[in-house]
């Protein structure tokens, strides 16, 4: 009686994250099938082969994480499918940056969310997360917190 032959990953984080994204997608039991599967969301047929996780592993490689939920996958086009290309490791606050919820704000010809603004400047998300909620942006977006409490105390 022979052995049978594994890919060896199971219980990695790599396998997890192959398992979930094939759960997003094709089980409607899965608590975010609705924004995966339910919208048309797809894993290509190379990765659902009977051999799909060797070959998933073969275009993106292991998972960079120590920790199960260091990295995980990232769809780059949000709308696009699972497949070769459209999909690589990132962390949660690469993540983050890329939603489709994130305000983008253009100041000095560059646009990027208020979280990058927030950590290139040193001004506190909060007050540039109120300015972008008002429709500022330029010059005006980035403005030291100082200057506004000069012009309510009549400076």
């Amino acid at each position: 009686m022979s052995a049978k032959i594994t890919h060896g990953l199971s219980g990695t984080a790599t396998y997890n994250s192959y398992k979930n994204m094939l759960a997003r997608c094709y089980d409607p039991e899965s608590a975010s099938y609705h924004l995966y599967g339910g919208r048309g969301i797809t894993v290509c047929a190379r990765w659902l082969a009977l051999n799909g996780i060797e070959l998933f592993v073969a275009d993106l490689g292991l998972s960079p994480s120590t920790r199960s939920r260091e990295y995980s996958l990232e769809r780059i086009d949000g709308d696009g499918n699972y497949e070769p290309g459209n999909v690589h490791w990132a962390t949660a606050t690469e993540q983050a940056r890329n939603r489709r919820s994130n305000r983008l704000v253009t100041a000095r010809a560059i646009t990027q969310t208020v979280g990058e603004w927030s950590e290139q400047t040193g001004i506190p998300y909060s007050a540039l997360y109120f300015r972008a909620r008002l429709g500022e942006s330029g010059e005006r977006f980035l403005r030291p917190l100082g200057n506004q409490n000069r012009r309510r105390n009549g400076q």
